[in-house]
């Protein structure tokens, strides 16, 4: 877990140096979406425990809020560890509600997204809330569609919850070329995300799926109602 998150880490670092380069001068001005299709899958690795999966004061933390500050959306997968099917990667204690959204995708600057079919029946291996006790517990925000086929070839499943954050991200890139960060931030943006998802059975947020399912119109809607 330690090697990973130092490459994690060095990437982070050099992604915002670029991203400030690109925008001093004028390359790629924005606005920036940054997908992070990854979690952690087993913390008997970790030490001492909690060291990154529960603690707000690690110094990928205060990346990711770097990130935030600086206008860009971050998006994260919320795991693979539900507890009906998890990855047999997953540690025998990081399965289920409570313990499968870990470190970063708990984190409360972070768009963090579950998996649900196409009809929006929850996927049994999308990773359950609450999140992490020190971190952000309501997670994860909401659920975004996952486990289907490419149009053009058949034999290729777009799968898991890593599927689901890239189709969230496309919403939010496509939101953002109507509304950047100088209008709407990173954080207002969650939170209309949040409160336009469609509760799945119309229930209200829970451990599954979290505010419900992503609606890309309704989003859209309160976009264009409230900044015109």
């Amino acid at each position: 877990q330690d090697f990973f998150l130092n490459r994690a880490d060095a990437a982070y670092r050099a992604m915002l140096d670029g991203i400030r380069r690109f925008k001093d001068r004028e390359i790629f001005p924005g606005p920036w979406v940054v997908v992070n299709a990854w979690a952690i899958f087993d913390r008997r690795s970790e030490w001492p425990a909690g060291d990154y999966t529960n603690n707000p004061a690690h110094a990928f933390h205060a990346l990711i809020e770097e990130a935030a500050s600086a206008g860009i959306d971050v998006v994260f997968a919320a795991g693979n560890c539900g507890q009906y099917c998890p990855s047999e990667r997953c540690g025998p204690r990081d399965r289920g509600p409570g313990n499968s959204i870990l470190g970063a995708n708990s984190y409360s600057s972070v768009l963090t997204v579950g998996a649900v079919r196409a009809d929006t029946m929850w996927l049994g291996y999308s990773s359950q809330g609450p999140g992490q006790s020190m971190l952000e517990t309501a997670k994860p925000d909401l659920c975004a569609p996952s486990q289907f086929r490419e149009d053009q070839d058949a034999y290729t499943i777009n799968t898991g919850t890593s599927t689901s954050a890239a189709l969230a991200a496309g919403v939010v890139a496509a939101l953002r070329s109507n509304w950047d960060s100088s209008q709407v931030s990173p954080q207002e943006l969650r939170d209309i995300l949040n409160r336009t998802a469609r509760p799945a059975g119309g229930t209200g947020s829970d451990n599954r799926l979290g505010s419900g399912v992503l609606d890309a119109a309704r989003a859209y809607d309160e976009l264009k109602s409230k900044f015109p």
